[in-house]
């Protein structure tokens, strides 16, 4: 069986790489908030809980404060030509 990617060519981003603050990542993370904003009206993304999760050995490290700083903040997005500002004012790991 051929192989449909070069194991070689692969990025590792668990818990190696300080993941969280990579663009890749971060460019992830836009597009999930941008879906997010697009399934509620303007009013509604006014104050953003997100709940999300982490590997178990990552709780209460510094990455995971990174990446909770990342997150809780005001971040302007665009979906399909359509931009929304989104502010997210806490985060649950």
């Amino acid at each position: 069986m051929k192989q449909a990617v070069d194991p070689d060519a692969l990025i590792p981003t668990y818990t190696h790489n300080n993941r969280y603050s990579q663009k890749r990542f971060k460019l992830l993370r836009s597009f999930i908030l941008a879906e997010l904003a697009s399934d509620f009206e303007e009013h509604e993304l006014n104050e953003v809980i997100v709940v999300t999760g982490l590997p178990s050995q990552e709780i209460g490290t510094k990455e995971a404060d990174e990446f909770k700083r990342f997150l809780k903040q005001k971040h302007v997005v665009t979906r399909n030509g359509v931009q929304r500002m989104i502010n997210v004012t806490d985060v649950e790991l």
